[in-house]
């Protein structure tokens, strides 16, 4: 691993009310984080943007709001120590917005650096923020990041490997027991988070075969155990809970991938799901 360099990202633009901001990153260098300092007059996060998303090329590999983006980063908060979170969400104030390729509250050096995104064969990749039609008028949106810039044998900017991605979903409530298949059976399954505070439990079945079925209390007891911070308003199935990348799901050789869920209040509705995946970029 070479030095590390921490700089501003210049080509950054759209920052306007009701208009989806970005910030291009120059391709060769392997990129460990991205910052984003957002502020607007007398709001929080979630009142100036509402949804993040992080392309290579046209395909999107991340796409989250502000608060599903938070949530995943407190609970896996080590012991509660939310130093890696998002920080100072301070209405009026600079808020800083970390976007961690290698994230550092991994137990592992080979975990934690293992997903940064190295971009020797990547055209363009680009963060975007849906700024909020609501926000205030003061907008305002700054940029950096942490990267290398490793080469292979011949010199060459090194290639993208493996990446962590983040795809949302939604899962319609007519009973007290929905079903959903919605995984695209590609790459390697982290954690599922659902969005709901009513769910009593949840089962994952691929091809047939119920891999994990787990109730509220246990699951969030367990979580607790490998030094996490679940929240009584998600329930996160973690695969990797044991932070070996061995442990995650492959997809890609399953017929069928179904996650059933159980919940104490079956009005209707529709519960938001983040599915964390590690495979090669779209």
């Amino acid at each position: 691993m070479g030095t590390k360099l921490d700089r501003p990202l210049l080509d950054v633009g759209a920052v306007r009310v009701g208009k989806t901001a970005f910030v291009n990153f120059p391709t060769d260098p392997r990129y460990f984080s991205a910052h984003l300092a957002i502020s607007a007059t007398g709001q929080v996060l979630n009142q100036i943007v509402t949804k993040f998303r992080l392309k290579l090329g046209t395909k999107v590999q991340w796409e989250l709001t502000p608060d599903e983006l938070d949530y995943i980063y407190q609970l896996y908060a080590r012991n509660g120590d939310l130093s890696n979170t998002i920080q100072n969400n301070v209405a009026g104030q600079q808020i800083d917005v970390p976007f961690w390729f290698a994230y550092p509250d991994r137990k592992s050096f080979k975990a934690t650096n293992s997903t940064a995104w190295a971009t020797g064969d990547v055209d363009k990749m680009v963060l975007e923020a849906d700024i909020s039609p609501t926000a205030d008028a003061s907008v305002d949106l700054t940029a950096s990041a942490v990267f290398d810039n490793p080469v292979n044998s011949n010199g060459e900017p090194m290639p993208m490997g493996l990446i962590e991605k983040y795809y949302e979903d939604d899962i319609d409530v007519t009973g007290s027991t929905p079903q959903w298949k919605g995984l695209d059976r590609a790459d390697d399954l982290n954690p599922l988070h659902f969005f709901d505070p009513d769910i009593d439990k949840v089962e994952l079945i691929v091809g047939g075969v119920t891999v994990r079925e787990v109730e509220r209390q246990k699951n969030t007891s367990k979580l607790t155990g490998y030094g996490m911070s679940p929240s009584s308003d998600v329930f996160s199935l973690v695969l990797v809970d044991d932070d070996d990348p061995g442990s995650a799901l492959p997809l890609s050789r399953n017929k069928l991938v179904v996650v059933k869920l159980t919940l104490s209040d079956s009005t209707p509705r529709s519960i938001r799901v983040v599915a964390e995946k590690v495979g090669p970029r779209d």
